[in-house]
């Protein structure tokens, strides 16, 4: 394990790094986005339909503000699209340490060159795991605003056409 840390250490602590932000990230964005729905539907059902200034302000401030939180995830895809390429590079160092180690040692013995490569493995699969993992995060936020964005839809829609009738 200490020759593991040795060959592509640095690669897979950048991504354990990135894992523990992501799921922080993750965790926070979804508690803010819990806590802008409860707060949107308050607002929307504080509104009469008599009240079409007000429902065009909070239409578009919320829109608004989904449209800022849809940029404030782009970090979680890039780290989604970036972690199995950070991964493979860790994987390409500690192949090349495998080799280095093995021209240094003169053998070609089976079993030492594929206990390197093994060990380099190990940065490829943290990649991946965070590739996932990022990728699980982003699209379930990105779904929750879409389902947000919806339901303000439909509630000013259902306003507008009460203001209508009247």
């Amino acid at each position: 394990m200490e020759k593991l840390f040795h060959q592509s250490g640095f690669t897979i602590w950048f991504l354990v790094a990135l894992s523990i932000f992501s799921l922080y990230y993750y965790l926070e964005k979804l508690w803010l986005i819990i806590k802008f729905r409860e707060k949107t539907f308050t607002d929307i059902g504080r509104l009469g339909p008599g009240e079409p200034e007000e429902i065009a302000d909070l239409d578009s401030h919320v829109d608004l503000v989904i449209e800022k939180f849809k940029v404030s995830l782009s970090k979680l895809g890039s780290i989604a699209t970036l972690s199995p390429y950070i991964g493979l590079f860790g994987t390409v160092i500690g192949i090349m340490d495998a080799f280095s180690e093995i021209a240094k040692s003169g053998t070609s013995n089976f079993a030492y060159v594929s206990k390197g490569i093994s060990e380099a493995l190990i940065a490829t699969a943290f990649g991946l795991f965070l590739a996932i993992m990022s990728t699980f995060c982003y699209n379930h936020l990105i779904a929750r605003l879409r389902i947000i964005q919806c339901e303000k839809d439909s509630a000013i829609d259902k306003l507008e056409r009460s203001q209508k009738a009247r």
